[in-house]
C-alpha cells in the first residue's frame, strides 16, 4: 500500500484512499491549474497509527478494532477521555518507515512553513464539520512536522469531535479523513471564490484569510460575469486587521497586525488580478458543471505558474453553505457568527446609531461594535449582533451577565439584517435567522436553570458581577462569594445620566449616595461571603489603556476617595467581608498612593480587610515581591487584559478559542510565575477572566501551581465547577498512585 500520494500522482482508483478534495485538487494540478503542490497521508496510515497507540494506552485498548466506549452525555467523562486520548496520540512515536516517507516528502516542498490539515472523505464531507478538525501550521522540520500531523490526528478525539461523531452516528474507529500537507508562503492577499454557472463571486482581504474565517473583517466582494468578461459588482469591505506569516516561529506562525490606512481604504484586487480570476473562472467551468468553492492566495513570492493566483483548498458544492456566507443567506436564510452569550430570542432588528436615546426595548441590536456609552442599553435588549468584538469584549461580558443572547464576528451584519425584520437569534448555536412564527421559549440565564449537585471542591469558586438584578438567583449557585464587582459596568446608568466630571463637580454627595446604595446591594446579599470590589477603571474610547487604572487616580483622586468612603460606610455597619482590588496597577508607587488613601479613610482598621491588585499588565510579573513588601495582601489575575498586553492582542477580537493564544508558552510561564510567587509569600491568588472558561484543561495546571480561587461569570459557573472537580480528583489520584497505589479504589 502506498504511504503518501502526491497531487501529480493520484489516479481515479486512488480516490477512495485520498478523498474527494485531494482527488479534485490532483485533477486540477495535473490539468495545469494553479494549485499549490502537496501530498496526502491516507486514512489507512492513521488507522495503523491508532492501533500502535492502543498497545500503550489502556484507555484505547482494543481500539480501533472495536468502538471506544464513551458516555458523551457525561461532560466529565467526555473531557477526561478526550484529554487522555489526545495525550496518548501525541506521546506515541511514528513508525520509522512511515515517518521517513513523510519527512523526505516535506523536504521537496519549497517552503520553510507547512500547512497540515484534515481533509474529509465523502461521508464526513456531507456533515457539518465546521471547526472540528483545525488545521495546523508548522515549520518544515522533522519535530515540528511530526507534532503537526499527530495534532491533526488527535483532533479526532477532541470533546467536540467525539460528540459530533456520536450525534452523527459515525463509528469513531472508522472515522474517514486524510491529512493534506502543502507549503504555506507569505501572501499579499487571500480569500474565497464561488463559481456557479457563468458567475464568479470573490471575497478578498489583505494577508492570510484567517481574518475572514474568524469574522474579524468584512472582506471586499466582487461579482464577475464570465460570459461577458465584465465586473457586475465591486464592493469595498471593512478591513482593519490582517494576518501574516511571522518570522519568529518560536512564538507563533501567524501574527495579527492592524492594516494601514491605505490598505483599509483600497480594494484588494486590481484590474489585473480580476482579469486573471476571470480567465481562471472560464477554465474552471470546463472542469466541472457543479458549483465550486475554493480558497485562494496571491503569494508574495516569485512563481512559475502562468497566474499569480494559487488555489490551496477546495470545498465540495454540497457544503458550500458551511463556508460561504453570502450563499448561505440566499439558500438557507441563516447567518452565522461567534456565540458570545447563550440564549434564544425572537425580536425585531434595530440598527444602532449615534442617537442612542431612541433605542427601543426588546429589539435585537445590530452594530459594528458597541461603545461604552451604549452598554447600559443592553439590559433592555432582546439580543445583540456585532460585526466586531470577541468573547472578552465588554459588550459580551455584559450580555452574559444580563442573560441575553449575543453573536460577535458576524460579517456585514448591518448590510444583511434589516431594521424591523423579526428574526430569531440563537446564542447556543451562533446563528440568526428569520422568525418562523412558532412560539419558542426564551432561554433564561444559565444560572437560573438549575443548581449544581457535584462533589465538594477545595478551590474556591466565585462569581464576577456588575448588575445587582440577578443577585437572588446567583446566590443559589455553589459559589464562595463575589470575586469581582466590575464597577465600570455597575455605574453605566449613572454615567449615562451625567459624565463623571459633572458628577464630581456639581453632585459629589449625590454620587456618593448612589454608590453606597449600589455597593450595599452586593454586600447585604453576600454578608457571609467575601465581596471583592474593583475600583473604577473607566476606559475611554481611542485612548491608550495605560492612561486608565490607578494611574488616573494620581491625576484626579476624587472618585477613588468616594469609592473608599462608600466601602467604609458598609464596613462600619458590620460588613467586614468587603475587600478592594486596584485595577491596572503599573508600579509600586501607584499601589502605595492608593494604600495611603485606604489608610486615610480608615478601611485598614478592620483586621480582615484585604487590599489586592489586578495582575493585568506584565509589570506585575516582575514586581510582585515588591508589591508584597509594600503591603499587598492578595492578587487577582485578569487574564483578559494580561493576555492582550503580554501578547499584543486586541481583547475585542476573538482569540479565546485559539490554543496558540490561550496556551501560549509566554502566557503560561507568566501565570505560573505569578501563582507560585503568591503561594511562596502566602498571599491569596485568584484568576478573574475568561481563560478558565474557554480552556478548562488549564484549570488543572492552575491548581497544581497553587491557585486559591477562580472567579467567572455566572453563566460559566456550572462548567468551571465541574472542571475544578475533575482536575482536583485527577490530582488526588496522581498523589495516591505515587504514594499509596493500594488506596486508589477507595476514592
Amino acid at each position: 500500500m502506498t504511504t503518501l500520494y502526491w497531487f501529480n500522482q493520484i489516479e481515479t482508483l486512488d480516490r477512495s484512499w485520498v478523498g474527494d478534495e485531494a482527488f479534485h485538487l490532483s485533477q486540477l494540478y495535473r490539468g495545469g491549474y494553479p494549485v499549490v503542490e502537496g501530498f496526502v497521508i491516507n486514512n489507512q496510515i492513521f488507522q495503523e497509527f491508532l492501533a500502535s497507540v492502543a498497545k500503550t494506552s489502556s484507555l484505547l485498548a482494543d481500539f480501533p478494532s472495536s468502538s471506544l466506549y464513551l458516555d458523551v452525555d457525561n461532560p466529565r467523562s467526555l473531557q477526561f477521555v478526550a484529554l487522555q486520548s489526545r495525550q496518548a496520540i501525541m506521546e506515541t512515536p511514528f513508525q520509522s518507515l512511515v515517518w521517513d516517507d513523510c519527512w523526505q516528502a516535506s523536504q521537496t516542498l519549497a517552503s520553510s512553513t507547512l500547512m497540515v490539515r484534515a481533509s474529509p472523505l465523502s461521508l464526513m464531507a456531507s456533515q457539518d464539520m465546521g471547526g472540528i478538525f483545525p488545521a495546523q501550521i508548522c515549520s518544515n522540520s522533522p519535530e515540528s512536522l511530526e507534532w503537526a500531523i499527530k495534532k491533526v490526528w488527535s483532533s479526532v478525539f477532541s470533546a467536540k469531535s467525539l460528540l459530533f461523531c456520536d450525534r452523527s452516528g459515525i463509528k469513531l474507529e472508522k472515522i474517514p479523513f486524510t491529512v493534506l500537507v502543502h507549503p504555506l508562503n507569505p501572501a499579499i492577499a487571500s480569500g474565497t471564490a464561488y463559481l456557479a454557472g457563468d458567475h464568479l463571486t470573490l471575497k478578498a482581504t489583505w494577508g492570510e484569510d484567517l481574518s475572514i474565517l474568524k469574522g474579524e473583517v468584512d472582506p471586499d466582494e466582487y461579482h464577475l460575469n464570465l460570459v461577458h468578461s465584465c465586473l457586475n459588482l465591486r464592493k469595498l469591505g471593512h478591513k482593519r486587521y490582517g494576518y501574516r506569516l511571522s518570522t519568529a516561529h518560536h512564538t507563533t506562525f501567524l501574527e495579527g497586525y492592524v492594516l494601514s490606512q491605505t490598505e483599509q481604504e483600497n480594494f484588494v484586487l486590481n484590474d489585473l488580478f480580476l482579469q486573471q480570476f476571470s480567465e481562471l473562472g472560464q477554465k474552471l467551468t470546463s472542469f466541472s458543471d457543479e458549483p465550486l468553492l475554493f480558497e485562494w492566495t496571491i503569494p508574495d513570492i516569485d512563481t512559475t505558474l502562468s497566474s499569480s493566483i494559487s488555489i490551496h483548498r477546495l470545498h465540495p458544492a454540497f457544503v458550500v453553505h458551511l463556508t460561504d456566507l453570502s450563499i448561505e443567506i440566499k439558500d438557507n436564510k441563516v447567518i452565522k457568527g461567534i456565540s458570545a452569550s447563550r440564549g434564544l430570542a425572537n425580536a425585531p432588528i434595530y440598527h444602532l446609531s449615534n442617537d442612542y436615546q431612541a433605542i427601543p426595548p426588546q429589539h435585537i441590536l445590530v452594530a459594528d461594535r458597541i461603545s461604552p456609552q451604549l452598554l447600559t442599553w443592553l439590559r433592555n435588549a432582546a439580543g445583540i449582533v456585532l460585526e466586531e468584538g470577541g468573547m472578552t469584549s465588554h459588550a459580551a461580558i455584559l450580555a452574559r451577565e444580563v442573560g441575553i443572547p449575543a453573536l460577535v464576528g458576524v460579517q456585514a451584519a448591518r448590510q444583511r439584517l434589516h431594521s424591523g425584520d423579526i428574526m430569531t437569534i440563537d446564542g447556543n448555536k451562533g446563528q440568526i435567522y428569520p422568525f418562523k412564527g412558532v412560539k419558542q421559549e426564551l432561554t433564561d440565564p444559565a444560572f437560573i436553570q438549575k443548581t449544581i449537585a457535584s462533589p465538594v471542591i477545595a478551590t474556591q469558586l466565585r462569581v464576577n458581577m456588575s448588575q445587582p438584578t440577578f443577585l437572588t438567583e446567583i446566590k443559589r449557585l455553589p459559589i464562595d462569594g463575589i470575586g469581582l464587582i466590575r464597577s465600570e459596568l455597575m455605574l453605566l446608568d449613572l454615567f449615562q445620566e451625567k459624565s463623571l466630571d459633572q458628577w464630581l463637580t456639581y453632585h459629589a454627595e449625590q454620587l456618593k449616595a448612589h454608590l453606597i446604595e449600589l455597593i450595599g446591594q452586593f454586600v447585604v446579599h453576600f454578608k457571609d461571603s467575601p465581596v471583592f470590589y474593583r475600583s473604577l477603571d473607566l476606559k475611554k474610547e481611542n485612548s491608550f489603556p495605560f492612561s486608565q487604572g490607578t494611574s488616573a487616580y494620581l491625576v484626579d483622586s476624587r472618585f477613588f476617595e468616594i469609592e473608599l468612603q462608600a466601602l467604609r460606610y458598609w464596613q462600619a455597619r458590620g460588613y467586614h467581608q468587603i475587600h478592594l482590588i486596584l485595577p491596572l496597577v503599573r508600579g509600586v508607587e501607584e499601589f502605595c498612593f492608593c494604600q495611603n488613601w485606604v489608610k486615610k479613610v480608615g478601611l485598614d482598621q478592620i483586621e480582615t480587610f484585604q487590599l489586592w491588585i489586578m495582575a493585568e499588565v506584565p509589570s506585575a510579573i516582575f514586581l510582585l515581591e515588591d508589591y508584597i513588601q509594600a503591603g499587598l495582601q492578595g492578587i487577582a489575575i485578569g487574564t483578559n487584559d494580561l493576555t492582550q498586553f503580554l501578547l499584543g492582542i486586541n481583547r475585542e477580537t476573538s482569540w479565546e478559542s485559539d490554543p496558540k493564544i490561550s496556551h501560549h508558552p509566554a502566557l503560561m510561564k507568566a501565570l505560573e510565575q505569578i501563582i507560585k510567587q503568591a503561594k511562596k509569600h502566602q498571599i491569596p491568588c485568584s484568576i478573574c477572566g475568561q481563560l478558565p472558561v474557554h480552556s478548562p484543561d488549564l484549570i488543572e495546571k492552575f491548581i497544581r501551581w497553587g491557585i486559591d480561587a477562580i472567579s467567572v461569570e455566572s453563566a460559566s459557573v456550572e462548567g468551571v465547577y465541574q472542571a475544578i472537580a475533575t482536575a482536583e480528583r485527577k490530582i488526588l489520584l496522581d498523589f495516591v498512585r505515587q504514594n499509596n497505589p493500594l488506596d486508589i479504589e477507595k476514592l
